[in-house]
């Protein structure tokens, strides 16, 4: 039984003998470029969109991304702000020890992408209905552009029917006799000519 003691009092103290020499505090030292917090919150928000589209397949499924490829976002980030994977790596770490400021960082960056994602869904919201408008006020314009044919037509056709009248009652002015009304107007009745012989 005294072994025994002995033996688990041992075991713990080599247990923590050993966790106290290999846990040893890993002070990370300043980057040579350090980037700010706001420059840190770009960089995050730019990384996680791409990082969704990879998610969503973007860079499988549509032909112009998957030819242009993840690689070249990225590098086009870190073209942008003038720093390389490497240089990523060593702010991520020296920010991730200042847990505070990292923190800061990442809500920041979450409260930026979803904002983002509110305003892009207001304004696919805004295109469907600028759409949804315009293709009403085409309907209109269309119907609007059948009424004013049919208007013309119905003008046209009545146009042609005057014209036929006064036609027909040219021909008839040959074959009729106006008789002058009381009052001597000659706005009186109209009868057929008789056939004299």
């Amino acid at each position: 039984m005294r072994n025994t003691k002995l033996w688990a009092v041992c075991v713990v103290v080599f247990m923590c003998a050993t966790m106290a020499t290999s846990c040893k505090y890993r002070y990370i030292d300043k980057p040579e470029q350090l980037l700010t917090h706001e420059q840190m919150v770009d960089i995050i928000c730019e990384v996680a969109y791409i990082e969704a589209l990879e998610a969503r397949g973007a860079f499988i499924h549509d032909s112009t991304l998957s030819r242009i490829g993840k690689k070249a976002f990225l590098r086009r980030i870190y073209q942008k702000h003038g720093i390389n994977g490497e240089v990523l790596r060593q702010n991520n770490d020296y920010y991730s020890e200042h847990s505070k400021e990292y923190l800061a960082i990442y809500r920041e960056a979450m409260n930026r992408i979803l904002v983002d994602e509110n305003e892009y869904v207001e304004s696919v919201k805004r295109a469907e209905r600028e759409a949804a408008e315009a293709a009403e006020a085409a309907v209109r314009a269309f119907n609007d552009s059948i009424t004013d044919a049919r208007i013309r037509d119905s003008i046209i056709l009545a146009r042609e029917d005057s014209i036929m009248s006064l036609h027909r009652v040219k021909d008839k002015d040959e074959e009729t006799t106006e008789v002058e009304d009381e009052f001597g107007t000659g706005g009186g009745w109209v009868f057929p000519k008789r056939n004299e012989k």
